[in-house]
């Protein structure tokens, strides 16, 4: 059963993350919607902590987009337990970003590729 409201997309994304009360940190997107994102970061968010996300977008990285969100999720990424990417953390979106959907809309193969 499919317990997410919008359509998310598997994409890397270099994000930054910050917090009221840390630096910024670095993170990579494994999937985005326009309500949120899917992260790997090497260090841990508490459930609830209030960010801003910055997106970079590709082709270049020289368009961002800055949101503010929520983590509802945070664990260990069992994928790279030893790398980089300690952490897999989801966060929302306070307000859906339609922009931010527009965009992922071109980069989504066809049905017939997924």
């Amino acid at each position: 059963m499919q317990r997410r409201a919008h359509e998310r997309t598997a994409i890397w994304l270099a994000i930054e993350l910050e917090g009221p009360d840390r630096e910024a940190a670095l993170a990579v997107s494994r999937d985005a919607s326009k309500a949120g994102l899917l992260l790997l970061t090497g260090v841990p968010f508490e459930l609830g902590a209030k960010l801003r996300v910055t997106i970079r977008l590709p082709p270049d990285g020289t368009v961002e987009r800055t949101l503010q969100a929520s983590v509802v999720r945070c664990e260990p990424n069992r994928e790279d337990p030893d790398g980089l990417w300690h952490h897999r953390v989801a966060v929302q979106f306070d307000q859906p970003d339609e922009g931010l959907e527009s965009w992922l809309e071109e980069l989504r193969p066809p049905p017939s590729f997924r």
